[in-house]
C-alpha cells in the first residue's frame, strides 16, 4: 500500500514498486489508508508522514492495532531526530526522507518484506503465532534489551578510554621522559584519534536514547563554558594552521539552562567547522545575550554546503544525496544531536551557507525556567 497525498508522488511511488513485482494499492489520505487497510491487510506499507486530516504516525499506530506483522516505512520532506525516534518505537520498520530514488524505494521494500517473514519465523518457531496482545509486549522487550546491551557496551569502555586519556596526557607532560619530534606527531595524532572516538561513542549513545532525555537545568556562567571550550578548539586550529577568532560578553553571561547541553552544542559547532575549513581559514565564535536567553553564532570560510543538502544535515538517517567525496556528507550524527539538543531546550538553529563560501550557524537558546 502507498499513502501519499501528493499524486505524482504518489504514481512514482506504486511505478517503482510494481515493476519489482508488487501489487500495489494506492490513497491520499490517512482516514482512507486505514479504512483500505482494514479491509484487505498489505503486507508493506509506505507511508508519507504529513497527510491530510489523520497523519503518518496516526495511520502507523492504527495499522499496527490491526496487524502488528505489517512493515510500515514513514516518508518525509524533513525529519527530526525525535520524530524519527517516536515513530520507531511506535513499530515503523523505515523512517526515510525525500528525494526517494527507484532504487532506494526497492530495496528497502525487500529488506523489509525479508524482516517481515523472519519475525513471523520466530514466532512460529517459539510457538507464539504473533496475537495482537503479546506481539507489542515482546516488541517493548527486545527494545529494553538493545538499550540494555547499549548501556553496557559503554559503561566497558569508559574505563579504557579513561586510561587512555590519562595515559596520552601523562606521556605529553614528559612522565615517561623526554619525547624525540616524531614522536610527539604521533602522540598527536593518538589523542585526535581518542578524542574522535569519545565524541563518536558520547553522540552515538545520547542519539540511541534521545527518547529518554531531559532537560537538567542548573545556574551556568556561559563565559567560562565558552573559554573552556575555545582553549581546547585552539589546539585543533593550531594544528590546522587556522585562525579561531572569539566574541564573548564583557559581562559575565549568566542563566538557567542544562550546561551538558549547552557545551555539547558549542563543541559540535566549532568542531564541525575546524573539519571542514582548510588551511589558512577562519572560524569565528560570537556569543551574546537575548532578552530572556542567548545566542550563539558559529562562522567559518569552509567548503560551504549545496541548498539541496541543507535539511538533511539534522538527521542521521539517511546522508545527504551527492558525490561521496564530499566531506559534509560524514556529518550526520553530530549535528542530529546538535538539533536534537536544540529542539529539547525549546531554541532554535538557523544556517546559512553558499558552497565555497563557507557557513554559518547560529542557535538561539531561552534561559530554562527554575
Amino acid at each position: 500500500m502507498v499513502v501519499e497525498d501528493e499524486l505524482e508522488a504518489c504514481e512514482a511511488l506504486a511505478s517503482a514498486l510494481s515493476s519489482n513485482g508488487y501489487a500495489v494499492r494506492t490513497c491520499t489520505n490517512g482516514a482512507a489508508a486505514i479504512e483500505l487497510f482494514r479491509q484487505e491487510k498489505a503486507d508493506l506499507v509506505f507511508c508519507d508522514l504529513k497527510l491530510p486530516g489523520l497523519d503518518g504516525l496516526e495511520v502507523l499506530r492504527a495499522i499496527k492495532a490491526m496487524d502488528p506483522w505489517a512493515a510500515v516505512i514513514l516518508i518525509t520532506g524533513y525529519g527530526s531526530v525525535e520524530t524519527a525516534t517516536h515513530a520507531l518505537r511506535l513499530g515503523a520498520y523505515d523512517f526515510v526522507e525525500k528525494p526517494l530514488t527507484v532504487s532506494l524505494i526497492q530495496g528497502i521494500a525487500s529488506r523489509a518484506m525479508d524482516h517481515r517473514r523472519q519475525l513471523r519465523q520466530s514466532a512460529i518457531l517459539q510457538g507464539k503465532p504473533g496475537t495482537l496482545a503479546d506481539f507489542p509486549a515482546r516488541l517493548v522487550e527486545l527494545e529494553q534489551v538493545k538499550v540494555d546491551f547499549l548501556k553496557l557496551i559503554v559503561q566497558e569502555m569508559r574505563g579504557p578510554l579513561k586510561t587512555l586519556t590519562d595515559e596520552i596526557g601523562l606521556a605529553a607532560q614528559g612522565f615517561y621522559g623526554s619525547w624525540s619530534e616524531l614522536q610527539m606527531q604521533f602522540l598527536k595524532r593518538l589523542h585526535r584519534v581518542h578524542a574522535s572516538l569519545s565524541r563518536l561513542m558520547a553522540g552515538s549513545f545520547a542519539l540511541f536514547l534521545s527518547h529518554e532525555q531531559r532537560v537538567i537545568a542548573g545556574s551556568q556562567n556561559l563565559n567560562s563554558l565558552m573559554e573552556e571550550i575555545l582553549r581546547e578548539v585552539s589546539v585543533r586550529c593550531e594544528e590546522r594552521h587556522l585562525t579561531l577568532q572569539a566574541a564573548l560578553p564583557a559581562a559575565p553571561l549568566t542563566g538557567f539552562t542544562d550546561g551538558e547541553k549547552v557545551v555539547w552544542i558549542a563543541k559540535e559547532l566549532l568542531e564541525n567547522a575546524v573539519r571542514f575549513t582548510p588551511a589558512g581559514g577562519r572560524i569565528e565564535a560570537v556569543l551574546t545575550p537575548e532578552p530572556d536567553g542567548f545566542n550563539l553564532r558559529v562562522s567559518d570560510t569552509g567548503c560551504g554546503i549545496r541548498p539541496e543538502q541543507r535539511d538533511r544535515l539534522f538527521t542521521t538517517f539517511r546522508s545527504p544525496q551527492g558525490n561521496s567525496s564530499e566531506p559534509r556528507t560524514r556529518i550526520c550524527l553530530g549535528l542530529a544531536l546538535v538539533r536534537h539538543y536544540v529542539d529539547l531546550l525549546n531554541g532554535s538553529i538557523q544556517l546559512e551557507s553558499q558552497p565555497g563560501q563557507g557557513s554559518r550557524f547560529t542557535v538561539i537558546l531561552p534561559w530554562s525556567k527554575h
